[in-house]
């Protein structure tokens, strides 16, 4: 496996949401010419508050144990300010890991300005390091990751909801 290849990709659709302070589902049409014209389905995650989605893969068996990229396409109708996106992961370790045992690994942070124009598409990447980072995750295992806006941290400045569209996961 190659530096920056794709192991695993998300679009907001595959959440699978807490039961409480969880994003929230939404669509944007952008602009309606027929009635056949696509929506763009995304999680928002509002601002001032801790927001919440989960998903869930098999790591692919072609990956080579190092760390991962974890990148962000989101957008907003924000036009200045920061979010703060946070990731974490949960390893489901063969005859060890129980479902009732929600511990995540560390979290990776990052604050990433929105564009300075309402709902363009913003790449942001978090890097997560390899062992207690992942949560020691390895080929061929099934792992969630956890992926919340961390709103009422003082780096988030952004006074708006941020609307994420997908997540791909590529190695380091």
């Amino acid at each position: 496996m190659a530096s920056g290849d794709t192991l695993v990709s998300w679009r907001a659709l595959d959440a699978e949401l807490p039961i409480d302070d969880f994003a929230t589902f939404g669509t944007l049409l952008a602009v309606q010419v027929g009635a056949n014209d696509p929506v763009f389905p995304f999680l928002l995650y509002d601002d001032a508050v801790n927001r919440y989605a989960y998903f869930g893969a098999t790591m692919p068996a072609h990956y080579s144990g190092g760390g991962v990229n974890v990148q962000v396409v989101w957008m907003s109708p924000a036009t200045s300010g920061n979010v703060v996106w946070i990731v974490s992961f949960k390893r489901m370790e063969d005859g060890v890991q129980r479902l009732d045992n929600l511990f995540f690994g560390n979290e990776t942070n990052g604050a990433f300005a929105t564009d300075a124009v309402a709902h363009v598409i913003d790449y942001s990447t978090l890097a997560v390091s390899d062992g207690a980072d992942l949560n020691l995750i390895e080929a061929g295992e099934y792992f969630w990751m956890e992926m919340f806006r961390d709103g009422d941290s003082g780096s988030d400045t952004m006074t708006n909801e941020a609307r994420l569209l997908s997540i791909i996961i590529s190695e380091q």
